[in-house]
């Protein structure tokens, strides 16, 4: 292939294809310079992302695609001019902008680390890396915290390669690299069954400001799941939408502006596959739901959104909160 444009010779990026817009996503470099810039491909060319935010340059992130919140996750990387400057953060990248991510818990920092979203359980999973050891432990990130789940394994602690098998259900970890050599272990990872409730995607002004949806805690077997919808106008008519997918609805990809319904300037982030009408109490709504205790229950994922019908919204129609990703744990 010979695509009109390309990005300069480089190894050691990251990259990862995020599925809701079509396009692989790389940045970071090790070549003449170490790079910072961030590259989309669209299976005909390369274009360079001008994104407001520019991350310090980096070679070897951790990069892939969070497909419950449709945003690409990066962590660490190392800079060996700044000098010898080793990362631990977390970034998340929208197709417009790079936002940095305060987790109340973190992985050390690390370069070349293997790093997969887990499909089924709805989290990203780091695993391994370079920093000030040779690290073969396991990290699980769920949109809001960071959570180490193993702290040491039999695995190379880098460059080993890592992908979600369908199939299976689970991640496949295979190779990897360290102080006794190259290696060809096979492992796959299940992980921990914890609940997840991670909000995401920006909502649309009301009446009332901008509209919140939240809960106190995540959904978990046989207790009540409650979600709160705030900030909303007393006299708006609150809905929660919820979807078993982000990524289409009624054949139209997500996310979807609205303006075609006359909802300027809201964006839809869910499939709307139930609607449930809450009651409006003083500007405020609340649903409790049981949880059901089976184990078939678990790890089943649903994406929430509210829609308030508010004549007070700049566009005179309605406005939206945030959307969030829920996955049921133990």
């Amino acid at each position: 292939m010979t695509p009109a444009a390309s990005p300069s010779a480089r190894a050691f990026y990251g990259a990862a294809f995020d599925a809701r817009r079509g396009k692989t996503v790389i940045i970071g470099a090790q070549s003449t310079f170490v790079g910072s810039e961030t590259w989309e491909y669209d299976g005909v060319t390369w274009q360079q992302a001008l994104t407001a935010t520019t991350l310090v340059s980096r070679e070897s992130p951790s990069l892939c695609y969070d497909a419950g919140r449709g945003v690409i996750v990066l962590f660490g990387g190392y800079n060996a001019v700044s000098p010898g400057t080793m990362f631990g953060q977390t970034w998340e990248y929208d197709g417009v902008d790079w936002t940095q991510r305060t987790t109340a818990n973190t992985p050390p920092p690390r370069y070349r680390a293997s790093m997969v979203y887990d499909e089924v359980r709805g989290r990203v999973v780091l695993q391994g890396g370079f920093g000030s050891a040779a690290f073969t432990d396991t990290w699980e990130y769920d949109g809001v915290d960071w959570t180490q789940v193993s702290p040491a394994s039999l695995l190379r602690p880098t460059e080993a390669y890592a992908s979600f098998d369908r199939s299976l259900g689970k991640v496949l970890h295979f190779g990897g690299s360290g102080p006794t050599g190259n290696g060809n272990t096979t492992a796959i990872w299940d992980g921990p069954t914890t609940a997840i409730f991670a909000r995401y995607g920006a909502g649309c002004v009301g009446g009332a400001g901008l509209p919140l949806l939240d809960s106190p805690a995540a959904p978990r077997l046989g207790q009540n799941f409650q979600v709160d919808v705030l900030s909303i106008a007393p006299s708006s008519i609150p809905f929660l939408l919820i979807g078993y997918g982000n990524t289409s609805w009624l054949s139209l990809p997500l996310p979807l502006d609205l303006g075609l319904l006359g909802i300027n300037g809201c964006t839809l982030q869910t499939s709307i596959d139930l609607s449930l009408q809450l009651t409006n109490i003083a500007g405020s709504a609340t649903l409790v739901a049981p949880v059901p205790p089976f184990s078939a229950t678990l790890n089943a994922q649903i994406w929430l959104q509210a829609l308030m019908l508010d004549t007070l919204a700049p566009n005179g129609v309605a406005c939206l909160s945030n959307a969030a990703h829920c996955v049921v744990g133990s």
